[in-house]
């Protein structure tokens, strides 16, 4: 599955979640690029989300540059990503004299337009180079700067969406399987109940093909590290197939509890069943 494709299938929560950090304390564009899918690539997506700020009126333009920190300050309100951002360009490393000179154009600049200033520090990723970007705007109008700023947080998102991704690389890679094997046949199980969770939630529910094996692709969520629990129906496969069993049936409902570890991987749940015993294990 490719990283688009996880994309498109994360639930309305689970991708907000996932983008409501990409512009700052600013979770109404993730709220409002959701529809928008499905994406045809990640740079679809992120210049959508970048129409939908340029577009956004003045007002809201001003409060998306007002929620971004003033860089060079220590007692700040920082998000996790602003924090990383400044960590690189060493802006919390500053000796006293550079942090007061950062501090002071800082102020000039807000007192000029009435709102911080931003730049992607990535981009700019030294004190030289803020420096710099801080002189030359102060130069420029009130306008031009509201222009500059919105263009300097797209950019800065752009970077943020590349973490995002990375992420979800990581995490959502995994994938699941089952096959039901009948050992009083010896020939795959088909048409068999199963019940996917998730920390107790059902996240699925299907039967086994011909070929005892159940399709898994199509889940609402791309599958996440954590616990999870196969119920296998299996009594009613076994009436349908009129094997003699006990009432009540010695095995009803199996319950297999297992985990998905963080990172990439493919886990294979088989059943190997009869109506008095089963077994189990990872396979590939």
């Amino acid at each position: 599955m490719t990283v688009i494709q996880i994309i498109n299938q994360l639930s309305v929560d689970e991708f907000i979640r996932q983008f409501e950090n990409v512009f700052e304390h600013s979770p109404w564009v993730a709220q409002a690029i959701v529809n928008y899918r499905p994406f045809a690539s990640v740079e679809q997506m992120v210049n959508i989300m970048g129409d939908i700020v340029q577009q956004a009126d003045i007002e809201k333009k001003l409060v998306l540059i007002r929620s971004h920190p003033e860089l060079g300050y220590d007692k700040i309100r920082l998000t996790t990503e602003s924090q990383n951002e400044q960590n690189r360009a060493k802006l919390r490393n500053l000796t006293n004299q550079e942090r007061k000179k950062l501090i002071e154009l800082n102020e000039a600049y807000k007192n000029k337009f009435n709102f911080p200033f931003v730049v992607c520090v990535t981009n700019h990723n030294n004190y030289t180079a803020i420096i710099h970007a801080l002189r030359t705007r102060l130069q420029s109008s009130s306008e031009q700067e509201i222009d500059t700023a919105i263009n300097e947080i797209i950019q800065i998102a752009s970077y943020r969406v590349q973490n995002v991704i990375l992420n979800l690389e990581s995490n959502f890679q995994l994938s699941l399987s089952t096959h039901i094997l009948d050992l009083v046949s010896g020939s795959p199980a088909p048409n068999v109940k199963i019940v996917l969770y998730y920390n107790e939630i059902i996240i699925f529910e299907g039967k086994t093909n011909h070929d005892g094996r159940c399709n898994l692709s199509n889940l609402t969520d791309p599958l996440k590290p954590g616990s999870y629990q196969f119920a296998f129906y299996i009594a009613d496969y076994f009436k349908k197939q009129n094997y003699p069993t006990t009432n009540p049936p010695f095995l009803d409902i199996i319950r297999v509890d297992f985990g998905l570890a963080k990172g990439k991987g493919h886990y294979h749940v088989p059943l190997l069943v009869s109506p008095y015993g089963f077994s189990t294990y990872r396979g590939s």
